[in-house]
């Protein structure tokens, strides 16, 4: 994003996910992105210095029916995902 104008400019490359998302959520770092894709996981993707994203891991759902949504810490240290239907 244009820091004066405002203006985004969208990158050559895009990322995939291995599903569809319920969520997008960024740690309150600004390192982390973590996608939730329901009966798939937990997606994790770095953010680099020039904001493109670079895949890490996918968590797997188990033992929760599948990943709803995901929270963080004020700090970023710890993470919570929501099953949406039996817990955390």
């Amino acid at each position: 994003m244009n820091s004066s104008s405002g203006v985004l400019t969208p990158f050559s490359a895009t990322t995939r996910l291995a599903a569809v998302p319920v969520r997008i959520t960024e740690d309150p770092t600004g390192h982390f992105v973590y996608a939730s894709l329901g009966s798939t996981g937990t997606q994790v993707f770095k953010i680099n210095s020039d904001g493109t994203l670079t895949a890490v891991r996918t968590v797997a759902p188990s033992p929760c029916a599948g990943s709803n949504a995901v929270a963080l810490d004020p700090n970023g240290r710890f993470l919570f995902i929501a099953d949406g239907s039996s817990g955390v």
